[in-house]
C-alpha cells in the first residue's frame, strides 16, 4: 500500500483433482494440477469513494474444475481472462 493506492497479486495452486465421472474402463478421471494468477489495484479517493481494477486469470489459461455430478465427464470449463472495474460509494 502506498498512500491512496493498494495493489495485490494473487496466485493460487490446486493439486490434481478427481472427477466423479468414470472413463471407459471404469476408472475415475482426473484433472491435472493448476495455478491461477490474478491482480487487483485499488484507489481510495476519499472516505466515501473507492475504485478498483481487477484482472482474473491473467495468463488466460483454459482450465476445468471438477463437476458435482457424473454428467459432465470432462469437468466444468472455467472462464477465461476477466477484466473488472468497480466504483464503491460508502455512505
Amino acid at each position: 500500500q502506498k498512500g491512496k493506492w493498494n495493489g495485490n497479486i494473487i496466485s493460487t495452486w490446486h493439486g490434481e483433482q478427481e472427477l466423479a465421472a468414470l472413463d471407459g474402463n471404469g476408472n475415475r478421471k482426473t484433472l491435472s494440477d493448476k495455478t491461477m494468477l490474478n491482480a487487483k489495484i485499488n484507489y481510495h479517493y476519499n472516505t466515501e469513494w473507492e475504485g478498483s481494477f481487477h484482472i482474473k486469470n491473467i495468463p488466460n489459461k483454459d482450465d476445468y474444475a471438477p463437476a458435482l455430478g457424473t454428467e459432465l465427464t470432462e469437468g466444468v470449463a472455467n472462464r477465461g481472462r476477466e477484466v473488472l472495474f468497480s466504483v464503491k460509494w460508502s455512505y
